[in-house]
């Protein structure tokens, strides 16, 4: 694929993933949105769950303190004294009972018993918390008012209670307003009473102004009658349209459809409706079962659309930050994405070019590790031979002691042998034969003893030599090994003051191979003299020893007293061509072959042990033979 298409391809990839942020950043918003709108209708819902609960409570509460002063009149004493059948009426007495409770009773509008026909008998009106009782000559017939044609009906221990509607006095509605309900009790059945009928007027005005004052801005309650017109209205001027006739003031004709909710459930909380929302209840305002008939009312909340409508902006403002963030962020990383994959294609495009480049270098370099490895092979072998020969040229300059001493001694022997010959010319006496005799023996002795010592130089070399010459596993005894070592070295280390000191174990045996191993030990004790110590030492030692770590294996120990390794060094010191002494031509292999020798053909480790004065280097072998060589 060439470089365009490969562009063109990156590009849609980018409009692909950019189109995805949107619809991300859509979604994103969209569950945003709907969390912090539900949030906001949760609170709202119950904000009218407690607003409904609250006014209902409190209508409960005043029918129920009605009922429960109806229940006290009827089983009151002096009522019961004041309208026994077999007496005569006594209203005053009546009347006192009526002032009473009219005085304890807040809201209590009048107090009325009415007899069988319909006609006041007793009557106390309540004005501003102050009962009096209307004579006798204004009493008036009320027979065929609906809440005595009504509640003359109802048979005891029920109590009648009426619609509720505003006071009318003289056929005209009370202003200000009094929202009147009647409660009434028929006596005479059973009782030993007169025959009428027990009638509270009370006044729920304070009521509905309470239930009015717990209306708030995000939630405004309304209470409706069965009939669909309003009792409770934010806008006063909506309610009793009944009343005031006023049919168009019904959330019958101006909401149908929410009516038709209402008529076919019996609450609902949190309904959508022309963009407000409308929780509704229906309740009968007595709990008891003893008030007839069931008196419903509807409760309802509502939350303007204003309301809601500011609610979904409050909810679209945080869903609106996190689709611009997303939008934002995403749009940074389909930029960076791009920019990052045009970078790699750029990039890809010049390792193309280099590759064939690296391709013909490695092949260069291929060729040049194979000479370096050859080199360093060289390098190795050639360690080997010049060590060899330093040892060679060591041997040599030992053995000319001992020759030399026996070169002398057979010399005199040749010249007393002459001296002999002469002596015999002349006529040999004993004397000079006794003295012939000394002299032989004393040359014969030294000479014997110089070839002696040459002997065993040359057996030491040899061994040294057959062992280097040699890669079989055998058993051999590292201390021999050791001592053939010093032989060959101190020759060569001598001069500077250096002494190489045999501590190994004597009976120890091992199966190694015993070449590589003198090698090793060799080129550790001519570390430890180059590296450690200067031209001219008054006291260096450099020492052999071993060590049992475990039944397993030994330790071959190499130690010296002198300048110790720089601690730079410590962790690549057996790297290949690491050296401090660069300058005196060494090239830093040594160590690097001590532990190749040792890993790769020994089979054992190599280290360095830090020490606060002179160096030591450890050479871990296995005692037992290997199991391939068995």
């Amino acid at each position: 694929m060439n470089s365009a298409a490969t562009l063109m391809k990156l590009r849609l990839k980018s409009v692909f993933f950019f189109v995805m942020v949107l619809i991300l950043a859509f979604l994103s918003g969209v569950i945003a949105y709907n969390l912090q709108a539900l949030g906001k209708n949760r609170a709202l819902v119950s904000e009218h769950s407690e607003l409904l609960n609250h006014a209902s409570l409190l209508l409960y509460q005043e029918l129920a303190e009605l009922e429960d002063v109806m229940r006290l009149i009827e089983s009151n004493a002096q009522f019961i004294e004041g309208l026994r059948q077999d007496k005569t009426l006594n209203s005053a007495m009546v009347a006192d009972v009526f002032v009473r409770y009219g005085k304890v009773i807040n809201n209590i509008l009048q107090l009325r018993w009415l007899d069988e026909s319909g006609t006041e008998k007793v009557r106390v009106n309540v004005q501003a918390g102050r009962p009096f009782i209307v004579p006798s000559e204004t009493l008036q017939f009320k027979g065929d008012r609906y809440y005595f044609i009504d509640g003359i009906q109802v048979t005891p221990p029920q109590l009648y209670i009426s619609p509720l509607d505003l006071n009318i006095e003289h056929h005209r509605i009370v202003v200000p307003y009094e929202p009147t309900i009647r409660i009434s009790l028929r006596t005479g059945d059973q009782d030993g009473l007169r025959k009428g009928l027990l009638i509270i007027n009370y006044n729920l005005g304070p009521a509905l102004q309470q239930m009015n004052k717990l209306s708030k801005e995000s939630a405004q309650l309304q209470l409706i009658d069965k009939e669909g017109f309003w009792i409770v209205h934010p806008d006063p001027a909506m309610c009793w349209g009944r009343d005031l006739q006023k049919p168009q003031m019904n959330l019958i004709k101006q909401a149908p459809a929410l009516w038709s909710s209402i008529s076919q459930q019996h609450n609902l909380i949190g309904q959508k409706y022309q963009g407000q929302l409308i929780s509704f209840q229906q309740i009968q305002i007595s709990k008891s079962g003893y008030m007839v008939p069931d008196r419903e009312f509807i409760m309802l909340a509502v939350t303007p659309d204003s309301i809601v409508s500011m609610m979904r902006r409050d909810a679209m403002i945080p869903a609106t930050a996190v689709a611009i963030v997303i939008v934002f962020l995403g749009t940074g990383f389909v930029l960076r994405d791009y920019q990052s994959r045009a970078s790699v294609h750029a990039i890809a495009a010049r390792l193309q070019q280099e590759m064939a480049e690296l391709k013909r270098v490695n092949r260069l370099l291929d060729s040049t590790l194979k000479q370096q490895q050859m080199l360093k092979d060289d390098l190795a072998e050639s360690k080997r031979l010049s060590s060899l020969g330093m040892m060679v040229a060591g041997v040599s300059h030992e053995m000319n002691t001992p020759i030399g001493g026996a070169l002398l001694a057979v010399t005199g022997v040749e010249e007393q042998l002459q001296q002999l010959q002469s002596a015999l010319e002349r006529g040999l006496t004993k004397s000079a034969l006794v003295q012939f005799l000394q002299h032989t023996q004393a040359g014969l002795q030294l000479a014997e003893k110089n070839l002696e010592q040459a002997n065993v130089i040359i057996k030491s070399f040899r061994r040294l030599t057959l062992a280097r010459t040699g890669d079989e596993v055998l058993e051999c005894c590292p201390a021999e090994i050791v001592t053939d070592l010093i032989n060959g070295l101190t020759p060569l280390i001598k001069k500077r003051g250096i002494r190489l000191l045999n501590q190994v174990e004597p009976q120890l045996r091992i199966w190694t191979q015993p070449g590589i191993l003198s090698q090793v030990l060799q080129n550790l004790v001519l570390n430890a003299v180059e590296h450690g110590f200067d031209e001219h030492t008054a006291d260096g030692r450099v020492v052999v020893s071993s060590r049992r770590p475990d039944a397993e294996h030994i330790e071959l120990v190499v130690s010296d007293n002198g300048k110790g390794i720089a601690p730079e060094l410590m962790d690549t010191i057996f790297d290949p061509f690491v050296t401090s002494s660069r300058a005196k031509q060494h090239t830093g292999l040594g160590l690097h072959l001590v532990h190749q020798w040792v890993t790769q053909c020994l089979m054992g480790q190599v280290y360095s042990l830090p020490r606060q004065d002179g160096a030591a280097f450890v050479v871990k072998l296995p005692i037992s033979e290997p199991e391939a060589s068995l």
